[in-house]
C-alpha cells in the first residue's frame, strides 16, 4: 500500500491537531500518545479471588454459554427447572432463584443432572493501535470497530521517549516542517540530488537513475554524519599563547563555560602553565597563584583575597586554598620567630 504523502494543507491540519491533542486532549499527561484498546477478558481465575469480575455459564451437554444466571434457568425445560429447584431443596431448603448468587454457582457446579461448568474471569484492556493525534485515534475507532469488540482511547505518556518526545515538540514549534525534493534547502542535508528522468525516458533508464539517485543521498548523509566534531580546546589554547597579561588570559575562562569538563581541565592546565610563564616575563602581570606563594605578610595575603573575590568564581576556590594553606605558613613562621632566643 502506498503511503499517502503530506501536502502543505494536510501538513498544516496535522500540525494544529497535534498541538490541539498535546494541549487539550492529554488527560493530564505530559507528551500524550493516543492508544487505542480494546476490552478482553482473561479466563480461569480462583473462583475466591477477589479480582472476578465475570462468570459464564457453560452447559457442555447443550453446548451453549451463558452471562448470567438468570439467562441460563430461563433456558431450562420445565423438566430441567423443576429438577434443578428440587436439588437446591436438598442442598439448601429453597427454591434455586431464591438463594443467592454464590450458592447458585456451587449448586450449579455439584448438579449431576447435566454436564455445568463455571467459568470466573476478569476484564482488561489490549493496546489494538497508537496514534499521533485524538482525532486519528476516533478516527480509527469509528472505521474499524466492526473488526473488534468494544474500543477505547487510552492516553500514554512519551515522556521517557526522547526521541518521539523531542521530535514531535519541534514539530508543534514550527522548528521541523514540510520540505520538498525539490526544494533547494533538502541540499543542506542529501547533498546534490539528480535531475527527475524525463518523461520519454524508458523504464530501465528510469529505475537506474533512481537508484543513483538514492545512492548518492545515502552517500551524502553518511558523509555528513561521519563528520568529526572539532574541539574547540585547540583554538582557544592557540589564543592563549597570544595574550600576554594575566588579565587577558584569565578572561578566556569566559569562553569554555559550555566546554566538557574534560576540556575545561584541560584548558585550565594550559592556563596555570602560561600565567607562571607571563610572570616571569613580567613581575606586575604575576598571576594571583604566584602572589599568594611570593606573600611575605598576612596583610598582603588580605589585599590578594579581594582580588581574588573579583576572579572567576570557578578559580575562585582553588586559590583561596592557596591563601589558606599560606596563611598557616606564615603564622607557623611567626610564632617560631617570636619562641626564639634573641
Amino acid at each position: 500500500m502506498k503511503p499517502t504523502l503530506f501536502t502543505p494543507e494536510t501538513w498544516a491540519e496535522f500540525t494544529q491537531q497535534l498541538k490541539n491533542s498535546w494541549e487539550k486532549d492529554n488527560a493530564g499527561t505530559d507528551s500524550p500518545i493516543f492508544v487505542v484498546q480494546e476490552k478482553k477478558i482473561v479466563w480461569g481465575l480462583d473462583p475466591a479471588s477477589d479480582s472476578v469480575e465475570v462468570i459464564n455459564i457453560v452447559d457442555a451437554d447443550q453446548e451453549s454459554t451463558f452471562k448470567t444466571i438468570d439467562d441460563f434457568f430461563e433456558s431450562l425445560k420445565a423438566t430441567d427447572k423443576h429438577a434443578l429447584n428440587g436439588f437446591a431443596i436438598e442442598e439448601e431448603d429453597e427454591l434455586f432463584l431464591d438463594v443467592k448468587a454464590t450458592t447458585q454457582i456451587s449448586i450449579l457446579s455439584d448438579w449431576y443432572d447435566r454436564n455445568i461448568h463455571i467459568c470466573h474471569g476478569k476484564y482488561f484492556w489490549e493496546d489494538v493501535n497508537c496514534h499521533l493525534t485524538r482525532s486519528a485515534a476516533d478516527a480509527f475507532i469509528k472505521r474499524k470497530s466492526h473488526d473488534f469488540g468494544e474500543l477505547r482511547v487510552f492516553v500514554k505518556s512519551l515522556y521517557w521517549c526522547e526521541e518521539f518526545k523531542n521530535l514531535l515538540n519541534a514539530i508543534i514549534s514550527g522548528e521541523v516542517g514540510l520540505t520538498s525534493i525539490d526544494d533547494d534547502n533538502i541540499l543542506n542535508v542529501l547533498g546534490p540530488i539528480e535531475p527527475k528522468a524525463d518523461k520519454e525516458t524508458n523504464s530501465t533508464q528510469a529505475k537506474k537513475s533512481a537508484k543513483k539517485a538514492n545512492n548518492k543521498e545515502e552517500n551524502w548523509t553518511r558523509y555528513h554524519n561521519d563528520k568529526p566534531v572539532e574541539s574547540p580546546l585547540a583554538g582557544l589554547i592557540e589564543k592563549l599563547k597570544k595574550t600576554k597579561t594575566a588579565d587577558a588570559a584569565n578572561s578566556l575562562i569566559e569562553e569554555t563555560k559550555d566546554w566538557a569538563s574534560e576540556d575545561q581541565k584541560s584548558f585550565l592546565t594550559e592556563l596555570n602553565k602560561h600565567l607562571v610563564i607571563i610572570a616571569g616575563q613580567s613581575k606586575e602581570n604575576i598571576s594571583i597563584s604566584e602572589r599568594v606563594k611570593r606573600a611575605t605578610d598576612l596583610t598582603t595575603l588580605d589585599a590578594i583575597e579581594i582580588d581574588i573575590s573579583e576572579a572567576d568564581e570557578r578559580i575562585q576556590e582553588a586559590l583561596m586554598e592557596l591563601v589558606v594553606k599560606r596563611r598557616k605558613e606564615l603564622e607557623i613562621e611567626g610564632n617560631f620567630l617570636l619562641e626564639s632566643p634573641q
